[in-house]
């Protein structure tokens, strides 16, 4: 089999009908109990550490007039009365210093919020959005192209809260 999400998927459900059948022999074969468990951990391990090892971080793109004009709606967003009900919409009650709002280039955090984006899209990105962290939230928009098209905002645990048309 090839590796990928499928092998890793049967391989925990292997995985945890074994932990089952322990379950169920353990009161009578103690000493066989403890080195089974050990096994069905030890591979457990495996199959996560080679799912992780898999998985590639996108990288930030590089920053440049789009990223700008994202931190700018951004500040709008924040600063302007007119969207005071966008902020009680995504639960931003308190006020935020427009010096700290800034163009993420941590490409842990541009990956993170991709990978939000890409949960919650019907077909997903292989490199990653714009972001600008705000507050406890993020504003996310696709690289490409002049325009911002759309402005993914999320949370804190990378869950899209809101999609909003962009300039």
């Amino acid at each position: 089999m090839v590796p990928g999400p499928k092998l890793e998927s049967s391989l925990l459900e292997i995985l945890w009908e074994l932990q089952l059948v322990l379950e169920l022999v353990a009161p009578r074969f103690k000493k066989v109990e403890i080195t089974l468990k050990s096994l069905v951990y030890s591979l457990s391990l495996v199959v996560t550490c080679v799912a992780a090892a898999g998985a590639q971080t996108m990288n930030c793109p590089a920053t440049g007039d789009k990223s700008t004009r994202l931190r700018t709606e951004v500040i709008e967003y924040v600063t302007d009365s007119a969207a005071a009900d966008f902020r009680a919409d995504i639960g931003l009650t308190s006020l935020i210093d427009t010096s700290t709002i800034a163009v993420v280039t941590a490409d842990s955090l541009c990956d993170a919020v991709t990978r939000g984006i890409n949960a919650a899209a019907q077909s997903s990105r292989a490199t990653a959005m714009i972001v600008v962290k705000f507050g406890s939230f993020f504003a996310a928009c696709d690289p490409s192209g002049s325009m911002i098209r759309a402005v993914y905002i999320l949370d804190d645990h990378y869950r899209v809260r809101t999609i909003m048309g962009g300039t």
